[in-house]
């Protein structure tokens, strides 16, 4: 056991203070692997539902594993980073075939399958199977970073191997490293006369808490525009109208695969808005992108939408399209309002649908 190291402060912490969380509870290999996954650039309460019913509709990798994409798509829509998904979809399929539906004890094994890297392999090493990995995620960064004072991330998995090494249970303290830098160990302002680990923490003694870890460049944001469409077959809107749906295979990746409705970006210059030059304007760029004659008649407004560090404004346009769109341009379906959810459709699908006047 590393000197030094108040293990024994920590875990008496952790099992007063943890939180209730559902992968917590009888922490199997691939809720362990979900959760993680899903975890990922997304914050914890906004997980849990999605979790609960992720695991209701796919309990084990088989059924995972056997799943069609727009089934599993459908479940995560509205958590974003979509590509975790298919991912886990794609390494489903693998541990059914290769694994017997077991996720593997080696480490090597669980970094060659889609969306696992060395922290998803150690999450699921340590806190399912009991070996002693190390984890390192933003929360454990903080907190090594500051009780040994240490910025490298090469010194900080290797102190958070020796520590893992010598502690008796590796889920319990790698679950605590986790849990200490969400409720206590803080980007700012950190709650150190409630942390467990201050009588022996570096940064803490030398009022260098605020220094460490060393914070990258916030990323800047990007801004963009874009016109979208919720086209129907009708003259007029009326009660159960199906509205123009499309999947497309690559052009905005933070949708790729998505049923969307269609949309197109706006040029750099003034927004024409509900002009009668704008609807005739996007009327005709439509038209050509899908290949059908497409009127818009109305404009509904105006949605913001946040896709990791770019923000979207959308232009949302009702209107009518005379056709299918022209094979080649994308899988297309039409739906009803009601029907979305089993498309799954994103989180800004449902936005530019909220600006539909009641029927």
């Amino acid at each position: 056991m590393p000197s030094g190291f108040p293990y024994r402060a920590l875990a008496a912490w952790y099992r007063g203070a943890s939180r209730r969380l559902p992968w917590r509870k009888d922490p199997s290999p691939y809720k362990v692997w979900v959760s993680e996954i899903m975890l990922q650039q997304t914050r914890v309460q906004n997980v849990i539902p999605y979790f609960e019913r992720f695991l209701k509709r796919f309990p084990d990798v088989r059924t995972l594993a056997l799943a069609g994409e727009q089934d599993v798509v459908r479940l995560w829509s509205g958590l974003g980073y979509y590509s975790r998904v298919r991912n886990l979809r794609r390494a489903a399929k693998i541990v059914l075939e290769r694994h017997g539906g077991v996720l593997p004890r080696n480490r090597a094994e669980l970094l060659a399958l889609p969306g696992i890297g060395p922290y998803s392999a150690g999450a699921i090493l340590s806190i399912a199977y009991g070996i002693p990995e190390p984890i390192m995620d933003g929360n454990v960064r903080r907190v090594l970073s500051r009780f040994f004072l240490v910025r490298p991330d090469r010194l900080l998995w290797r102190q958070a191997g020796r520590l893992v090494a010598g502690c008796g249970s590796p889920s319990e303290f790698n679950q605590s490293l986790m849990e200490l830098g969400a409720l206590v160990c803080a980007p700012k302002q950190p709650a150190c006369g409630a942390c467990p680990l201050r009588r022996a923490c570096r940064a803490r003694k030398r009022g260098l808490t605020e220094s460490y870890p060393r914070r990258g460049r916030p990323q800047k944001t990007v801004r963009r525009s874009y016109v979208l469409a919720l086209l129907r077959r009708e003259s007029r809107l009326r009660p159960g109208s199906r509205l123009l749906l499309l999947r497309r295979s690559g052009r905005r990746k933070w949708l790729k695969g998505l049923w969307e409705f269609p949309m197109a970006r706006v040029p750099k210059g003034p927004e024409s808005g509900g002009s009668r030059d704008g609807l005739e304007r996007w009327s005709e760029r439509f038209g050509r992108d899908l290949g059908t004659a497409v009127r818009l008649d109305s404009f509904l407004g105006r949605v913001r939408h946040a896709i990791t560090r770019h923000l979207l404004t959308v232009q949302v346009f009702s209107g009518t399209a005379s056709g299918e769109p022209a094979r080649g341009r994308a899988q297309a379906a039409w739906a009803s309002p009601r029907e979305l959810e089993r498309y799954g459709g994103s989180s800004l699908s449902r936005k530019a649908l909220a600006l539909l006047p009641p029927i």
